[in-house]
């Protein structure tokens, strides 16, 4: 009888999302991602089409990463216990493992924000949008609009 390697994924962007399909074709493997965004592994690339209209959300959706791969959307890995060798989520859950990946990616550098007392709560200035989610892309086609003027920092 062959044991089981289990491995946990933090991360559940482009880079986490194909290394888990990848994973979970091995027949030892049990795979685990904890996926900080509620919605199934999209490419980010193409955030810009959606906001603009020319592609809907689904039809920027990764592949399936497949039935042996346990999915863990809206949920962040908030302890890494390397000394027991497990990953504490939010929600208490604990995820033992063999093999750690850390496939978090990166934060957008956004606008300051306004101070608590201008109003906003710490909030970034009104207008001001990061483009690095779906959530954040449907943000922005709900504040864009015919005639509407932008402007775009990074890239």
């Amino acid at each position: 009888m062959s044991e089981t390697t289990r491995v946990v994924i933090v991360g559940g962007g482009m880079a986490g999302a194909r290394l888990a399909r990848t994973l979970g074709a091995a027949r030892a493997l049990a795979v685990t991602v904890v996926a900080q965004e509620q919605h199934p592994a999209y490419n980010r690339v193409l955030l810009a089409e959606v906001v603009a209209g020319r592609y809907p959300a689904e039809v920027i959706a990764l592949p399936s990463a497949g039935p042996a791969v346990t999915w863990r959307g809206g949920l962040s890995a908030t302890v890494l216990d390397r000394e027991r060798r497990l990953v504490r989520c939010a929600d208490g859950t604990e995820l033992p493992y063999d093999v750690l990946v850390l496939a978090t990616g990166s934060e957008p550098v956004a606008a300051p924000p306004t101070e608590p007392e201008g109003g906003r709560g710490g909030q970034p200035p009104a207008g001001v949008h990061p483009l690095r989610t779906l959530d954040d892309a449907h943000a922005v086609a709900g504040a864009a609009g015919p005639g509407v003027r932008a402007v775009v920092v990074g890239g």
